[in-house]
């Protein structure tokens, strides 16, 4: 709106002007100077407009100046009509040329100009780096941003070289990448990391050409993509690395051992690893402790490889481990150096390790590294079969400590309950190998309450009803977790029967009388028996005669009756006081304080509620 205004105006100034000429041409017609005059109030106008307003301005002006000339030809000019009206007319189609040429030309520098402005904001607005060097490598020019960088003033560097602020190497490399610019006329892209703060640019060399000259100098724009780089090699790292015990994984080793698979690395040893039992640490104590567990190992293989070794995580338990340049006395040491690793890691720690190993060597036998896998994976299965024996009672230890590490009573609680039961199986004449399945499940019966929340296990007082249906679920988590291991598999059932009843009224099947096993009635008796000489938050503990009592009151109904005649006559028997038993019969404080809160050993509904 501006502009059109201002155009109106001077048209109107304009025709201010040649009204006022031409009546200085009415009033003075011989004088020249007058005429001359005219021409420069035409030439000025007619300028001016194609400077302020381009090619519209000098068209409209014209034709303006056309229009107001022709009465000054026709009535004031000294020469003939037609001379005067040829001149002007010749002198109007100049004017206009001028005006043209004029206003193309102020057009064309200002549209350079703005597109410079432009082009200058967006260098020096970017986040990139941006810089114009000649063919020695000099600046000439460079942006805000690679100021900063370098860290000193434009009049500093413009001028200087490249090789005055970069390492000699780095130097080298972009003159080569500037000159292959010059010599190819193409663009060129590289990336070049920072050894300073590990920082990473992507640089594009691009040719700044003359039409007659060629390139002219080379235009660089650095763009940082250390976030990109860093991004990009996290994927990586996760796509060949498990999430766990950062580890190489599956698909990375399966790539290393076929590159690995050539006669230059011959002899080639893979080593497969199983952790023994790690699903019953998952069950009983939970799969923050089976990872825990998992991490230790990682870190125990990795503390016994060789520098040139590769170890990856397969497998939930299982690891394998290539050995480049090892034969079988290698492959030997390292399994030897992993086993006296778990010996040591035994030593230190209660929860206990156990590790099953198996290796081939490639010397050239196998097509391939998948029949080698396969045949170290085989001795490693063979291995965990020869030494099953030892491994189950590995388990057991863990179980054990498990238990311990829930409630430190339960140990003395176990290790009493072995005493009374086995007393009392052998009076009634279990074979040797019940004596054992007896000792054992005495031990193991309540692993099940390692399912139970501890803000009810060490409850100090009463339970709610929903707390005590949790609590009747852990005979049944406990058949579950001996259903995983083989030597625990016969005392199962056992352990699930161990809190049933006489009468019908126990817990989880309702079995009576004789439908429960024979070792679950002799633990249900020596369980609450223990429970009751001992100290509870809600009760002091009882007496030795007070407890035989209880145990009269609930024959027939809670108890076995013969089972319990039979027991309470070798409690009284007095020449039980030369036997360890005589240990468990005498009044137990639980020194625990955790134990004190409220430990439930017996958790018989009629006894400890």
């Amino acid at each position: 709106m501006k502009k059109m205004n201002g155009e109106r105006n001077l048209h109107l100034l304009y025709i201010a002007i040649i009204i006022i000429a031409l009546a200085l041409f009415y009033y003075f017609p011989n004088i020249n100077i007058l005429h001359d005059v005219h021409r420069i109030l035409f030439f000025i106008p007619v300028l001016y407009a194609a400077y302020k307003f381009r090619i519209k301005g000098v068209i409209v002006t014209t034709v303006i100046s056309l229009l107001v000339f022709l009465p000054r030809c026709l009535f004031f000019s000294p020469y003939p009509v037609q001379v005067s009206l040829i001149r002007s007319i010749v002198f109007i189609i100049g004017l206009w040329f001028l005006g043209f040429f004029f206003a193309t030309a102020l057009n064309a520098t200002a549209k350079l100009k703005e597109a410079e402005e432009k082009y200058r904001s967006l260098v020096e607005s970017t986040e990139d780096i941006v810089y114009l060097v000649d063919r020695e490598c000099r600046y000439l020019f460079v942006n805000k941003k690679y100021l900063s960088k370098l860290g000193a003033p434009k009049e500093q560097i413009i001028g200087k070289t490249y090789h005055d602020f970069h390492p000699k190497e780095e130097a080298e490399k972009f003159a080569k990448a500037v000159e292959e610019v010059f010599k190819t006329g193409n663009s060129t892209s590289h990336e070049h990391r920072s050894h300073g703060d590990n920082s990473c640019f992507l640089y594009t060399l691009s040719p700044m050409k003359d039409s007659k000259e060629g390139v002219k100098a080379v235009t660089v724009i650095a763009k940082d993509i250390t976030e990109r780089k860093q991004a990009e090699e996290k994927i990586k790292y996760i796509s060949f690395h498990d999430a766990l015990t950062n580890l190489y994984n599956r698909a990375y080793f399966e790539e290393e051992i076929k590159r690995l698979n050539t006669p230059r690395n011959c002899p080639l040893a893979v080593i497969m690893a199983d952790i023994n039992g790690l699903k019953v640490i998952n069950d009983t104590l939970g799969h923050d402790k089976g990872d825990e567990l998992l991490k230790n190992v990682a870190k125990m293989l990795k503390s016994v490889l060789r520098k040139e070794d590769i170890i990856a995580r397969i497998g939930g338990d299982e690891f394998a481990v290539i050995l480049p340049h090892a034969d079988r006395n290698a492959a030997e040491a390292f399994c030897n150096r992993v086993r006296n690793a778990c010996e040591k890691y035994n030593s230190e720690n209660q929860l206990r390790l156990s590790i099953s190993l198996g290796y081939a060597v490639q010397f050239g036998q196998y097509k391939n590294m998948e029949e080698a896998l396969k045949q170290a994976d085989a001795n490693m299965y063979a291995e965990k079969l020869s030494s099953i024996t030892s491994r189950e009672k590995y388990i057991i230890d863990t179980l054990k400590t498990v238990v311990a590490m829930k409630d430190p009573h339960i140990k003395e609680h176990g290790e009493r309950l072995q005493n009374l039961a086995e007393a009392l199986g052998k009076d009634i004449g279990l074979s040797k190998f019940q004596l054992q399945r007896l000792r054992l499940l005495a031990l193991l019966h309540d692993i099940g309450k390692l399912s139970i929340p501890d803000s009810i296990l060490f409850k100090p007082a009463k339970l709610t009803e929903q707390e005590w249906e949790i609590v009747k679920k852990h005979s049944e988590a406990g058949y579950k977790i001996a259903q995983n291991i083989p030597q625990e598999v016969p005392i199962a059932r056992e352990i699930l029967y161990h809190h049933e009843r006489w009468d019908g009224t126990g817990y989880p099947k309702g079995l009576k009388g004789k439908e429960i096993p024979i070792l679950s009635r002799i633990i249900s008796i020596v369980d609450a028996y223990d429970a009751m000489l001992t100290e509870r938050p809600y009760r002091k503990a009882m007496t030795k005669e007070k407890a035989i009592q209880e145990l009269k009151e609930n024959a027939g109904t809670q108890f076995d009756p013969e089972l319990v005649v039979r027991f309470i006559k070798i409690v009284e028997d007095e020449r039980l006081s030369e036997n360890p038993l005589q240990i468990a019969l005498s009044e137990q404080k639980v020194g625990n304080e955790k134990t004190r809160s409220g430990y439930r050993a017996s958790l018989w509904p009629k006894l400890s509620t």
